[in-house]
C-alpha cells in the first residue's frame, strides 16, 4: 500500500477533475458552462438575451392548451386540429424566430414553439446539420 500525503491526494484528484472536465460529451459540464453554450448559440443566432421577446409573442394572452403536450387518449385527428390551432396563432406572431430558437435552445420536446412541433424542429435541425 503506497503512502501518500493528503496534499498528493488532492493533487491526483484535481487533477483527474481536470481530465474530466476537458473531455467532450462526458456530461460534467457546469451550468456557468452550459449557459455560455447557449448565449453562443443565440448569438449566432442573433436572438437578444433575456426574455423580453416573451411580452411581444402572440400566444401571451391566447388559450395555452393548443401548444401543450399530446393527450394520451386524444385522437390524431383532434391532435391535428389542436396543432393547427397553434400554428395558427404562431404564423402572426411578431417573435416567432426568438421563440423557435428558445425551444431549440432549451431542448423543448413536447411542445408546439415558434410554429413547429417537437418533429418539425427535430428533422428541421437534422437537415441543417446535414447541410
Amino acid at each position: 500500500m503506497s503512502a501518500r500525503t493528503p496534499e498528493a491526494r488532492a493533487r491526483k484528484a484535481e487533477a483527474q477533475r481536470e481530465r474530466r472536465t476537458r473531455r467532450p460529451g462526458y456530461g460534467h459540464r457546469t451550468s456557468a458552462a452550459r449557459e455560455a453554450d447557449r448565449q453562443a448559440f443565440l448569438a449566432v443566432l442573433d436572438v437578444p438575451a433575456g426574455r423580453s421577446w416573451r411580452l411581444e409573442a402572440a400566444c401571451r394572452d391566447a388559450d395555452p392548451a393548443p401548444f401543450g403536450e399530446p393527450d394520451h387518449g386524444e385522437s390524431p385527428d383532434a391532435r391535428r386540429e389542436r396543432v393547427a390551432q397553434a400554428k395558427a396563432i404562431c404564423r402572426e406572431c411578431p417573435v416567432r424566430v426568438q421563440c423557435l430558437a428558445g425551444a431549440l435552445a432549451a431542448g423543448d420536446t413536447h411542445t408546439v414553439r415558434g410554429g413547429m412541433t417537437p418533429a418539425e424542429r427535430r428533422t428541421a435541425a437534422q437537415r441543417a446539420a446535414a447541410a
